[in-house]
């Protein structure tokens, strides 16, 4: 293999690995949303009084979209936090 065959391996193999961490990042954030979501209406719910159903409701639209964004980009944050990837 000379050293034109390896660096189009490489680099096959890099993008290869970068959409894989973008479709893990994409699940992962998904669930942890879902999770954080499900977590705060349930323990809300229980401390407030209120239904459930009434809690979700009004979280959907106040709380819920905060979370959602954050949550998103919370990955990019931290590859922006990282200092292998600043130094490069």
């Amino acid at each position: 293999m000379n050293s034109e065959e390896h660096h189009f391996a490489h680099a096959a193999l890099r993008h290869y690995q970068d959409a894989v961490f973008v479709a893990v990042g994409v699940y992962g954030c998904g669930v942890a949303t879902a999770v954080v979501e499900l977590a705060y209406t349930r323990l809300y719910a229980d401390q407030s009084g209120q239904s459930l159903i009434t809690v979700v409701n009004t979280t959907s639209y106040t709380v819920a979209p905060w979370a959602e964004e954050l949550i998103k980009i919370a990955p990019l944050l931290l590859v922006g936090c990282s200092r292998r990837v600043r130094r490069q």
